[in-house]
């Protein structure tokens, strides 16, 4: 069975493009805890049955925590110490191996994108713990972890233990998000492991796809965060607006941002 987990559902985004007929998904499983997204949410599975929501956050422990923001793009259970949230609502945490070991089977399918605004450091301890990742055929992880500074450290830690796992099943949003829409940045993520040729079998894919799956699991994520610590030091939310404006408009030129279009 082919299965796509949309971890970080929020409103149903990222379901614009995984629901296409090019990809054969025969469940789509949305994770996201805000009561919020659920409305938005429930108008996917009334319109296509293979829609299932979980009103739950993945992590790597069973309970309750606080998600701040609730609702928002930036929604998290993350918050600096001198952050003030006036919005937040209690939601159930689930331990990520624990649920995907009871609810899918080990000749599954399962392509899996995490944004989750730093949980994604929870969940794929709990995948290497568990050691899920055999079963999976591509993980996009997107690390906002980067957005709170004293949680930062998380993302260096867990890529020297995937690096040190041998998987390479795994890739970053920075390197395959690519393109001027969100719906083109999903669809370049599965585009480029073959996740839009459902005629193929895992096997073949793997073998047809095996230089991209060590190519992107290789990214360090060494000038991203570089680029994160300049706009730090330099304040950069703070500039001038001309200012921010010059600075984008290089980087577009340079074509290092992710909205550029994959056509030359």
């Amino acid at each position: 069975m082919r299965i796509f987990l949309d971890i970080g559902a929020h409103t149903g985004e990222t379901l614009n493009e995984v629901l296409k007929e090019k990809y054969a998904f025969d469940r789509v499983i949305c994770f996201e805890p805000s009561n919020i997204c659920m409305p938005s949410l429930k108008k996917y599975a009334d319109l296509d049955s293979r829609v299932e929501i979980q009103q739950v956050g993945l992590s790597n422990i069973d309970g309750k925590e606080s998600l701040y923001n609730p609702g928002e793009l930036n929604g998290s259970i993350f918050q600096e110490e001198n952050g003030t949230s006036d919005s937040y609502e209690s939601i159930t945490l689930v331990d990520a191996h624990s649920w995907y070991s009871k609810n899918l089977s080990p000749s599954d399918f399962v392509v899996i994108k995490t944004n989750c605004e730093g949980s994604e450091v929870n969940i794929i301890d709990s995948f290497l713990k568990g050691d899920t990742f055999q079963d999976l055929y591509s993980l996009l992880i997107t690390f906002d972890i980067r957005d709170y500074p004293s949680q930062a450290y998380k993302e260096i830690e867990i890529r020297k233990r995937l690096k040190n796992s041998g998987y390479k099943n795994f890739c970053f949003s920075d390197d395959v998000m690519i393109g001027p829409t969100h719906e083109q940045r999903i669809s370049n993520w599965l585009k480029t492991f073959g996740i839009d040729q459902p005629h193929k079998s895992s096997k073949e894919l793997k073998k047809e796809f095996n230089g991209n799956f060590v190519k992107f699991s290789n990214k360090t994520g060494t000038l991203v965060r570089a680029e994160i610590k300049l706009k730090r030091f330099f304040k950069y939310q703070s500039l001038p607006s001309p200012v921010k404006k010059c600075l984008q408009f290089a980087k577009r030129v340079l074509r290092l941002h992710r909205e550029r279009s994959l056509e030359i």
